[in-house]
This record gives structure tokens, C-alpha cells and sequence, in this order.
């Protein structure tokens, strides 16, 4: 499923959960400020605990905090395809970046690498099918990095010696911009990359025309 979808999803999901606290807790403590207040003939309350009510109230906060860790756990699962159409291992380095084209799971040899500079506006630009699952394995050189699409409303970040994987569809051809969202140093503000969309056949003929390069 897109990184769209599920951050739509479990937005949603998690709003309505907070609004739903926010809800009893606020009728909770006015039913409380109201009904247990001083008025003529009737003395407040002098009770400092309500046990069965408190084992209730922890039993469904702990029961809401495991829902929230298991749904988390699960969605992170659901990030990945069974079969992408396209894998693009992503290298983060002081202050650019490397796509490398490589075959699902690295059974084909890897494809062409597309990098720059970034510096000074050599922003390297790495195209992908509209309409296809893409899968991107995020890295790092050096320091961490995060590796950032706005479009697809999600973030991963670029770990040395760790990798980090997601898919993603692009619906529409076009020009995505994504950039470093971690402070890296010094031109951390010049580490930009695009990532272009287009149709199948064209990305194809794209591709026959970039020269493989060796694993890096």
C-alpha cells in the first residue's frame, strides 16, 4: 500500500481516538466538578481514591497503548509489496545523494546509478513507471540523513550501515521534489533531489539508454 494511503489511515484512526479521550475525560471531570460538588445540605466529597474505578480507567489506557503499538507494528508491514515493479537502492552522502537501479531482492544485475553534487544546483534526478510499485532502500555514507518526499507525506531516515525500505506508487507523471529533513552539516540545505514520473514505455527507453554501473 502507497505511504499516502497508510499515513491517511492511521491518521485518521488516531485522531479519532484522541478526540474520543479528550471526550470522556472532559465529561468525567465535569460530572465530577458538578456532582460531587458543596451545596446546601450536602457536604463534597472527601474520598481520595476510587480503586475499582482506577484499576477500570488503567485497564483501558493500557488496552488503547497495545492497540496503538500492535496497529503501528502492523502498518510498518504493510509498507512493503510482495513483488515491486522497480527497487532503487538510495545512498545518502555529505550533502548529496546516489540512486542505484538493482533487480528485486539483487537477482538481477544493478542498473545505472544516477548522482550529483547537489551543491550549487547539481541535483541529481531519478525516474520511475507512473502506475508502478517502486521500492526505495535508504543508507548512509557518513551521518544520518532522512530521506523525504512530500508528496508521498512520509519520511524514512538514512542510517550508516543500516538500511531502511519502503514502496511507493506514483499516480500522476510529474516532477516530485524531496530533500534531507535531518540536519546533516553544513550545506544540509543544498541536499535536494527530484524524483520524475513517467509513463511505462518512456521510463523503459530511459532506462536502455543509461550505461549499468557496478554495485556500490
Amino acid at each position: 500500500m502507497s505511504p499516502q494511503y497508510l499515513f491517511h489511515r492511521d491518521f485518521v484512526l488516531e485522531v479519532a481516538i484522541a478526540a474520543a479521550v479528550f471526550v470522556l475525560v472532559t465529561a468525567a471531570m465535569l460530572f465530577a466538578v458538578v456532582w460531587f460538588r458543596r451545596r446546601p445540605g450536602r457536604e463534597p466529597s472527601h474520598s481520595h481514591s476510587h480503586p475499582k474505578l482506577e484499576t477500570a480507567y488503567g485497564l483501558v489506557v493500557a488496552a488503547v497503548a497495545i492497540f496503538l503499538v500492535v496497529n503501528s507494528i502492523t502498518t510498518n508491514g504493510e509498507r512493503l509489496a510482495a513483488k515491486p515493479a522497480v527497487q532503487i537502492n538510495v545512498t545518502a552522502f555529505q550533502w548529496c545523494w546516489r540512486f542505484q537501479y538493482a533487480g528485486v531482492g539483487g537477482i538481477t544485475p544493478p542498473g545505472p546509478t544516477i548522482t550529483g553534487r547537489c551543491v550549487g544546483g547539481d541535483v541529481p534526478t531519478a525516474e520511475v513507471p507512473v502506475g508502478k510499485v517502486v521500492r526505495f532502500t535508504v543508507t548512509s555514507d557518513d551521518v544520518i540523513h532522512a530521506f523525504w518526499i512530500p508528496y508521498l507525506k512520509y519520511k524514512t531516515y538514512a542510517y550508516p550501515g543500516h538500511v531502511n525500505s519502503f514502496d511507493a506508487t506514483f499516480a500522476e507523471p510529474g516532477t516530485y521534489e524531496g530533500r534531507c529533513a535531518e540536519f546533516c552539516g553544513l550545506y544540509h540545505s543544498d541536499m535536494e533531489f527530484r524524483i520524475r514520473a513517467v509513463p511505462v514505455g518512456e521510463y523503459t527507453t530511459w532506462l536502455a539508454q543509461r550505461p549499468s554501473s557496478p554495485a556500490t
